[in-house]
C-alpha cells in the first residue's frame, strides 16, 4: 500500500512539472490551435522542464529545492486556472485518466519487477546514483561504469529516485515509464473525432512497444519517446510551416546526444533527410536547423572531450575497408540477426506494411512532403545500419556479439521515427473502421 502511494505521488510530481509554465489556455492561443490537445500541452511543459534540467546537472544548484518551487508554483498555477476556466477543462478528464491508468499499471508492475537489467547495472546505475547524492556532472570521472555514455537520462533517474518517500532506486525509473506512455498518447492525438479506434490504437502500441527488459535501466526507451516527439512536432512544421513546431522538433531531436551517443546519429540523419527538401521549405530556417544542430553537437564533443571522455565508435574500427569476400560474411550475420530483432520488436512488421503502402506515392508535394520525408528516412537508417555494423567485423567481440545484444535495441529507439506513420495511415483511412 505505501509503494502504491509513492507511485501516485510520484506521477502527481511528474503531472505537476508537465502542467507549468505554460497554461493549457495559453497553449491553445500560442499554437493557435481551436482543439486543446491534452498530450502536447503536457509534453511542451516536460521539454522545457527537462531542458532547465540538463543545464541544473551541470551546477550545484540543489534539485530538490528547484522541483519543490517547480512543483509549488504549477499547483497554485492550475489551481488558479482550473478554477477560472473549469467548463474548459471539462474534456480532459477521461483522457487524462486513461492515461494515469496505463502509467500507473506500467509502473506497478516496474515496482513489482525492479531488477536492473546488465547494462542499466554496470554502467547507466552509476551515473543515477552520482545524482541521487546530490553530486553533478563533473563528478561523474569519480563514478563506476563506462565514462563516455551521456548523462541526461541518468539524471532525472537519479532526481526523481531522491524525490521518492522511500528512496528505493527502481521508483526513479517512473520517469521512464511516464515519458514513455506520454510519448504515444501525444503521437495518438494525431487520430481525430473517434472515441473507439484512437483508445485501441494507443492501447495496442503500447502493448506491442513495452519491453520489460528495457526498463530495467537502458536508456533507448527514452530514445524511441523523445523520436516520436520529434517526429510529429517536425510533421506538424511541415505540413504548417509554423517555426515554433521547428523550434520544439530542433529541441527535442538535440536532447538526443545528451540520452545516448547514439544519439548523434539520429540528429545527422534528420539533418540529411531535410536537405533532401529544402528547395520545398523554408530555406532559412531548415539551414538554421542543421547549422545549430551541428554547433550543438560540437558542443556535447567539446565538453565531454575536457571533462570526461570521447569514445564515438563504441569498439568499432573505422577504417572502412569493403572487400566482398568480408562483406558477403558480414551479410550471413547481418540479416539473420536483423530479421530476429524486427520478430522481438513486432512494431516493424507494423511499420514496414506502412511503408509498403506509402512507397506507391510518387509525386513530391506539400501534401505527402512528411511521407516523403520518412522514406528517406528509412532508407538511410538502413543503410547506417549496415555501415555501423560491418565496421565492427574485426571488433575483438565479434559481429555476432554486437548484432546479438545491441541491433535489437538500436531498432526499438529507430522505430519511434517512424510510429507517426501508422497513426497518419490510420487517420487517413479510419472510414473503413466505420462500416
Amino acid at each position: 500500500m505505501k509503494e502504491l502511494l509513492n507511485i501516485f505521488v510520484l506521477l502527481f510530481l511528474l503531472l505537476s512539472i508537465s502542467s507549468f509554465p505554460i497554461s493549457i489556455l495559453r497553449f491553445k492561443s500560442l499554437f493557435n490551435v481551436k482543439k486543446i490537445y491534452l498530450f502536447d500541452f503536457l509534453s511542451i511543459n516536460f521539454l522545457i522542464n527537462t531542458i532547465l534540467l540538463l543545464f541544473l546537472s551541470f551546477t550545484k544548484f540543489n534539485f530538490q529545492v528547484y522541483l519543490l518551487a517547480l512543483i509549488s508554483c504549477s499547483i497554485i498555477f492550475n489551481i488558479y486556472q482550473f478554477i477560472k476556466y473549469e467548463p474548459k477543462y471539462d474534456f480532459l478528464k477521461k483522457e487524462l485518466i486513461f492515461f494515469l491508468i496505463i502509467t500507473l499499471i506500467i509502473s506497478i508492475k516496474l515496482s513489482a519487477n525492479p531488477t536492473l537489467s546488465w547494462d542499466g547495472l554496470e554502467n547507466w546505475y552509476f551515473k543515477a546514483q552520482n545524482f541521487f547524492y546530490g553530486l553533478n556532472f563533473f563528478n561523474l570521472n569519480e563514478t563506476l561504469g563506462i565514462n563516455y555514455y551521456p548523462h541526461l537520462g541518468t539524471y532525472l533517474w537519479g532526481i526523481f529516485w531522491k524525490s521518492s518517500f522511500f528512496e528505493y532506486e527502481y521508483y526513479g525509473r517512473i520517469i521512464y515509464v511516464y515519458i514513455f506512455v506520454l510519448s504515444i498518447f501525444t503521437i495518438s492525438d494525431l487520430i481525430k473525432d473517434n472515441h473507439l479506434i484512437k483508445p485501441v490504437f494507443t492501447s495496442l502500441i503500447v502493448i506491442i512497444c513495452y519491453d520489460e527488459f528495457l526498463f530495467g535501466g537502458y536508456q533507448d526507451v527514452l530514445l524511441f519517446s523523445f523520436l516520436i516527439f520529434t517526429s510529429k512536432y517536425l510533421y506538424f512544421y511541415l505540413k504548417t510551416s509554423d517555426n515554433k513546431y521547428l523550434l520544439l522538433s530542433f529541441l527535442y531531436l538535440n536532447l538526443l546526444p545528451w540520452i545516448k551517443n547514439e544519439g548523434y546519429i539520429f540528429v545527422i540523419i534528420a539533418i540529411v533527410s531535410l536537405s533532401c527538401f529544402i528547395n520545398l521549405l523554408k530555406k532559412r530556417e531548415i539551414i538554421l536547423f542543421m547549422i545549430l544542430s551541428i554547433l550543438l553537437i560540437l558542443l556535447k564533443f567539446i565538453i565531454f572531450n575536457n571533462y570526461l571522455s570521447i569514445n564515438p565508435t563504441h569498439g568499432a574500427n573505422l577504417k572502412f575497408n569493403y572487400e566482398i569476400n568480408g562483406f558477403i560474411e558480414f551479410l550471413k550475420i547481418f540479416l539473420p540477426g536483423l530479421i530476429v530483432a524486427i520478430f522481438r520488436y513486432k512494431i516493424w512488421i507494423l511499420i514496414i506494411m506502412g511503408f509498403v503502402f506509402i512507397f506507391r506515392l510518387k509525386q513530391v508535394n506539400k501534401k505527402n512532403i512528411f511521407y516523403k520525408f520518412l522514406k528517406i528516412n528509412f532508407v538511410i537508417y538502413f543503410l547506417s545500419l549496415v555501415f555501423i555494423y560491418y565496421d565492427f567485423l574485426d571488433e575483438p567481440r565479434g559481429l555476432y556479439w554486437w548484432i546479438h545484444t545491441t541491433l535489437d535495441r538500436f531498432l526499438y529507439s529507430i522505430s519511434g521515427s517512424f510510429i507517426i506513420l501508422l497513426v497518419l495511415i490510420l487517420e487517413q483511412n479510419k472510414h473503413y473502421f466505420k462500416k
